[in-house]
């Protein structure tokens, strides 16, 4: 009988750490199914996956996902990424920030991009804005990115990246 409480003692630590780095899940049952959320154990990622596809939110950015650079020295923002997958095809959304002026961040991406990508750029003494976009929202793979200021030493890096089936 000691060795059985003995090798409760030991065992009820092991799982308490086994159980502290993995992820918590609970499953939901809805009107069409059901939907299993996990949110690892540090809160700082979150996915539901249902019979329609998966939405991951977290801090992970995979820039390779991304379709075009991510702007050098970018920190990222919260959340730092926003991933949809279903039949259709997946969404990828990042977002950054960087003390870099708007004007400097806005010069890289024009280069990076196609020609006629500009879809709009808009300075005010509130802020600034542009957007680019390269290939169409219906192709099979298209590309935002839309920067904006309206702080000094503040600006924002908003890239979406869409491939269709």
């Amino acid at each position: 009988m000691k060795l059985a409480t003995g090798h409760l003692f030991v065992t009820l630590p092991l799982a308490a750490a086994v159980a502290a780095c993995t992820a918590h899940k609970t499953t939901i049952q809805t009107r069409d199914g059901t939907a299993t959320v996990t949110t690892t154990n540090d809160d700082k990622n979150v996915s539901v996956q249902s019979n329609e596809g998966t939405m991951a939110i977290g801090q992970g950015v995979d820039a390779a996902k991304l379709g075009v650079p991510v702007y050098p020295g970018a920190q990222t923002g919260q959340p730092a990424s926003i991933t949809t997958t279903s039949g259709n095809g997946t969404t990828v959304i990042a977002s950054f920030t960087t003390a870099d002026a708007f004007e400097k961040v806005y010069a890289y991406y024009k280069q990076r991009l196609p020609a006629g990508a500009e879809r709009m750029n808009v300075n005010s003494p509130n802020g600034s804005v542009a957007s680019f976009q390269a290939g169409v929202q219906t192709a099979p793979n298209a590309v935002t990115v839309q920067i904006s200021s309206d702080k000094p030493n503040v600006t924002s890096i908003l890239i979406t990246h869409t491939t269709r089936n």
